[in-house]
């Protein structure tokens, strides 16, 4: 009898440990589309501790403590457990591309089991999370990250020789040898995986998204869709099949599709709702409001998003609200203070906005964390010469010329500064070289025209500066006021004012346009219409004092 109250109390307690299992599942399960957060993760947690705990106490209770230990490790499924843990970090893993979660799955299961598969796929995993940190950088790496790197490449090494049958150290490799930016290594490496594991959808995807940064499009689409076959509800096929869509082959409407598709998987899939914003900002035309709307879901969902936040201010930017884009884009470098991006765009923001001194900050810390990018230098170097710092500008021109002398704008920014510096037969040749080499030709004649200009030339000046307006791609406006102040200047007001018109027309926030016309009103002795004029400029420029008295003068 005491026999059989013995078998009955430890199958109770095997029922009681079961249940706790299964609502484990259950919480999984419990919402298909919810992402694996930290959160959840310790819950599930609390619920395997709650097991071994409600095991601990029937088996203490019958056979005392130390037994107690043993009978769990043995007959209470504490490998199960650990099964268990160790298939949530997989799904983790390959569904949600998180390795950090998966690693802490990982620890977890390795509490319980302490075996050696256990430990390669913690490895594993703690490989992918350097990947993930690294591959997307926007800046060069640092020492520190660069030793990461190659000691994941050793580990990966390691786990292949291991496991030279199994895809994921080929995987592992690939994606390494992406980071290390050796990509015949990092294709050789993923092909091997997907010859080992033919029916592995996370392999096709891989492999994808290394051919669709060699431009390799239509193979990388033909993976894809090897991806989908595998499994039809495999949510980051359907996104890379998107961005193949959209951002390489230009069909915005098939991209759309393609993310909204991923979202129906998963719902909260914020890397779908980024990339859905930027299909609506990229399309002819562009569709703002429904931009937005993606960006900020893609932030309610993950508020870290510091891109999802570089979306919105480059939106804003492309609408010429600058203030609104420079708050966005501040957002995103106070989430990553090594957010390159982030910097040289609200630079580029702020120069906008004529802030000389907050570009320059923005294009230092840049610069600061990509110090041989050239291109910085010419932003920078422009910010110096809007301060009246020609020295320091120079000396940024000169070592971005020295970085690339065969990049048109760096002669056309030296050729800028040379005219202010009046040495002006030194212009006249950097603007040369520029055209040789194939400058803008917009920018490239507005610059000569200013130089004209500096020499009295004002109908050479005029000629050209038609040619810009012709030719035009970005903000024709600025070379209708351009061409309306000299048009003012020999006193042929009409042909100034209507210059002025239909350069805020254009861009209705062009304050200079509006401050324009608002003068040559005056000159016409119109002061009615001078007034209204002066008064959107205020709107636009509320700081200038000298203006504003101007206007009440009115």
């Amino acid at each position: 009898m005491a026999e059989q109250n013995k078998t009955d109390a430890l199958v109770k307690v095997v029922e009681e440990q079961s249940k706790l299992l299964e609502q484990m599942r259950k919480e999984l399960a419990e919402d298909e589309q919810e992402e694996i957060t930290e959160t959840k993760y310790l819950r599930m947690r609390r619920l395997a501790l709650q097991a071994g705990t409600a095991a601990g106490a029937v088996a203490g209770a019958i056979l005392g403590g130390v037994e107690a230990v043993g009978f769990m490790v043995e007959l209470y499924e504490t490998r199960a457990m650990a099964a268990e843990y160790a298939t949530v970090a997989e799904e983790v893993y390959h569904v949600e591309n998180n390795p950090e979660v998966a690693m802490n799955f990982m620890d977890m299961a390795i509490e319980l089991d302490d075996s050696p598969e256990y430990r390669t796929n913690k490895a594993y995993y703690q490989s992918m999370q350097v990947v993930r940190e690294l591959v997307n950088l926007d800046r060069p790496y640092n020492q520190d990250e660069l030793d990461r790197a190659q000691e994941s490449l050793a580990q990966a090494i390691l786990l292949k020789n291991l496991n030279p049958e199994q895809a994921e150290p080929h995987i592992l490799l690939g994606q390494l040898y992406i980071v290390l930016k050796q990509p015949d290594k990092a294709l050789a490496s993923l092909q091997e995986a997907v010859k080992i594991e033919p029916n592995n959808a996370f392999a096709h995807m891989r492999l994808a998204t290394l051919l669709e940064q060699q431009n390799k499009d239509n193979e990388a689409l033909a993976e894809l869709d090897q991806a989908l076959k595998i499994d039809p509800n495999y949510k980051w096929a359907y996104l890379w099949k998107g961005v193949v869509m959209g951002e390489k082959l230009e069909k915005w409407p098939e991209a759309r599709a393609l993310y909204q598709k991923s979202i129906d998987i998963d719902p909260r899939f914020d890397l779908a709702y980024y990339n859905l914003g930027w299909s609506y900002v990229n399309a002819e035309p562009a569709d703002y409001v429904e931009a937005r709307k993606q960006f900020e879901k893609a932030i309610e969902i993950r508020p870290s998003y510091k891109e999802a936040f570089y979306g919105l201010g480059m939106m804003y930017g492309y609408q010429n609200e600058y203030g609104v884009a420079e708050n966005y884009l501040g957002k995103a470098v106070s989430i990553d203070e090594d957010y390159l991006t982030g910097w040289k765009w609200r630079g580029v923001v702020r120069a906008e906005q004529q802030n000389w001194e907050g570009a320059l900050e923005d294009y230092s810390q840049a610069i600061a964390l990509d110090p041989v990018n050239e291109s910085l230098y010419l932003r920078r170097g422009f910010a110096y010469e809007n301060l009246g710092q020609y020295n320091l500008a120079a000396a940024d021109y000169r070592f971005s010329i020295q970085r690339n002398p065969n990049d048109p704008d760096a002669w056309l920014s030296q050729a800028g500064l040379s005219i202010k510096t009046k040495e002006f037969k030194s212009a006249a040749e950097q603007i040369a070289k520029a055209i040789e080499l194939g400058a803008y030709e917009e920018d490239a004649v507005a610059l000569r025209a200013k130089l004209h200009e500096q020499q009295g030339n004002i109908d050479e000046a005029i000629k050209d500066l038609s040619l810009a307006i012709k030719v035009a791609t970005y903000r024709p406006e600025r070379f209708l006021t351009s061409r309306a102040d000299l048009y003012a200047s020999k006193s042929q007001v009409d042909l100034a004012l209507a210059d002025y018109k239909k350069a805020r027309e254009i861009n209705e926030n062009h304050a200079e346009a509006w401050l324009g016309e608002g003068n040559a009103y005056i000159t016409l002795d119109d002061k009615s219409s001078a007034k209204l004029a002066l008064t959107r400029y205020l709107e636009l420029k509320p700081q200038d004092e000298k203006i504003r008295k101007l206007r009440d003068t009115l």
